[in-house]
């Protein structure tokens, strides 16, 4: 069927993936197992190889999923507008605000509703692609319009979200997205909304946007458990014990030598954010050189595979830009499901692409 033909196609995005999961295991039976326990490695291997299964069965009918994210983005928005006109900002004393009214609720994983706003951030963004792609059987004029309202709406709570990785993210998903013709549209009607809008814009403060400010600050004084100062933890091992460059300190490793518990992946844990929120990085630091060169070729192997035909994929491309963007910045090794959805929903459009060019039949 159709299903097993897109899995065996690819076989070089597999093999890869199959890389870096023989890596990992064989890395914590040697290295971790008596410290972290094994459902972590169960939970990485088996929600990360479901969720990309999901992926290549969505590639079939992406249109479909894209209607949900959609669907699902403006869930979000409603929340997070309403929120925003009872309070005045989705920050309460410098915290992200209760805007689904989970109150005190904790997740399992050890997340409070604090955290949230990258939830937010990715599925506006997811959102914001979707409507960008469904709305292209529209006539231009109007597509371009209704695009840059709903797109421009969404990327505004992004920004108020303080979602870095998202904005960035859907910046360079959006730029990839675009047809020449697009672009140079997308250009004029910027180029005259600035013109109109520049006495607005020249009374902003950009250095005391919260999104700017919050990111300078972490820049100037790294606080413990932001992202710097874990990468720094990260470095200064490395470079206090250059042996570990080889074989790494074994999976589930960092958030231990930084004082925090065990991460278990399916149960509660206290070490769920503990982790360098770069999964190259992560990798480097427990699986060693030769796991985050293959973690770099995972990253790399869609793009490479996608480029002669890249006209034609530009709406997963574009998908997996924008995932990719946070999966850098905030993913990690075993908690990256989002990323392996996405990547079999490319995978699966290159076997697409792949059938056509060599004459073979794409769907049974």
């Amino acid at each position: 069927c159709a299903f097993w033909q897109r899995i065996s196609y690819q076989r070089t995005m597999l093999f890869l993936v199959g890389l870096l999961f023989g890596l990992a295991a064989i890395n914590f039976i040697f290295f971790s197992r008596g410290t972290v326990p094994d459902t972590y490695l169960i939970g990485m291997i088996g929600f990360s190889s479901l969720f990309l299964f999901l992926g290549i069965a969505a590639s079939m009918d992406f249109r479909s999923v894209l209607i949900i994210l959609l669907c699902m983005a403006v869930i979000y928005f409603c929340y997070c507008l309403s929120f925003l006109m009872e309070n005045g900002a989705l920050y309460v004393n410098d915290r992200f605000g209760d805007v689904f009214d989970l109150q005190n609720w904790e997740f399992s994983s050890g997340t409070s509703v604090t955290q949230l706003y990258q939830n937010v951030g990715t599925f506006l963004g997811l959102g914001a692609l979707s409507f960008w792609f469904l709305s292209e059987r529209w006539s231009h004029n109007i597509r371009v319009v209704s695009a840059i309202a709903v797109v421009s709406a969404f990327a505004a709570i992004i920004v108020v979200s303080q979602a870095r990785g998202a904005a960035v993210g859907l910046m360079f998903a959006l730029i990839i997205s675009m047809t020449r013709r697009q672009f140079q549209s997308l250009v004029i009607v910027a180029t005259t909304a600035a013109l109109i809008l520049l006495p607005i814009v020249l009374t902003i403060d950009i250095e005391h946007l919260p999104i700017v400010q919050r990111t300078m600050n972490e820049i100037q004084s790294p606080q413990p458990g932001t992202r710097l100062s874990l990468l720094k933890f990260a470095y200064d091992q490395i470079s206090n014990f250059p042996n570990m460059i080889w074989f790494g300190r074994g999976l589930g490793m960092f958030p231990v030598d930084l004082g925090a518990s065990a991460p278990d992946w399916l149960l509660s844990s206290n070490a769920a954010s503990v982790y360098p929120h770069n999964p190259v990085v992560e990798a480097l630091y427990e699986l060693g050189i030769f796991g985050a060169l293959v973690s770099v070729a995972i990253i790399l192997a869609p793009i490479a595979l996608a480029w002669r035909n890249f006209e034609r994929c530009r709406c997963e491309i574009s998908f997996y830009v924008f995932v990719l963007s946070i999966y850098l910045t905030s993913g990690s090794l075993a908690y990256s499901n989002l990323f392996y959805f996405i990547y079999g929903v490319t995978m699966g459009k290159i076997y697409e692409l792949g059938s056509e060019s060599s004459g073979t039949v794409a769907f049974v």
